[in-house]
């Protein structure tokens, strides 16, 4: 059975888990301002324009305020999900954009974190002190799994904080 939302109802995590459906091929499906399905296809950073396409195949663009229903007509399972982000990341890391995770410590801190965020498809936080505390705690997690050697962690510390 589909899952249906209403359009006041939709939230930061559905929109970020209908691009993701989107993106994986899966169909989700929208109604517009006219009453008319639409594929979901993307929406904008900010979540607050959703692009789609019509059963003719042309491109549209709605605010979130007009979409009457969101429906998904397939769940996605958490395995298949971590799955797309490692491609992702993989993706990204042969495009020269971000080094592999055992290398953590030669990006640029910068970068790391948008990426990082982008993949939540969040942005990075503005406020500095929370900048500076997820930096760390980023940096935390990647040096548990994979150490820097040297004084790395601490060089890409001191280049990433604010």
């Amino acid at each position: 059975m589909p899952k249906r939302i209403g359009g006041n109802q939709i939230q930061k995590s559905d929109i970020a888990r209908f691009n993701k459906l989107a993106k994986a091929g899966k169909p989700v499906q929208f109604l517009g301002p006219d009453k008319q399905w639409y594929s979901w296809e993307e929406s904008d950073i900010w979540g607050k324009n959703i692009f789609g396409s019509d059963q003719e195949g042309e491109d549209h663009t709605f605010s979130l305020s007009q979409i009457d229903m969101v429906e998904e007509s397939t769940k996605i399972k958490k395995s298949e999900l971590q799955k797309m982000i490692k491609e992702e990341i993989a993706e990204a890391s042969r495009a020269g954009d971000i080094a592999p995770q055992n290398k953590w410590w030669t990006n640029d801190p910068v970068e790391l974190m948008r990426h990082v965020y982008w993949l939540k498809s969040q942005l990075p936080p503005s406020d500095k002190n929370l900048w500076n505390k997820n930096l760390n705690s980023l940096v935390a997690g990647l040096d548990q799994k994979f150490k820097a050697p040297g004084n790395e962690k601490a060089k890409f510390i001191k280049n990433g904080t604010r």
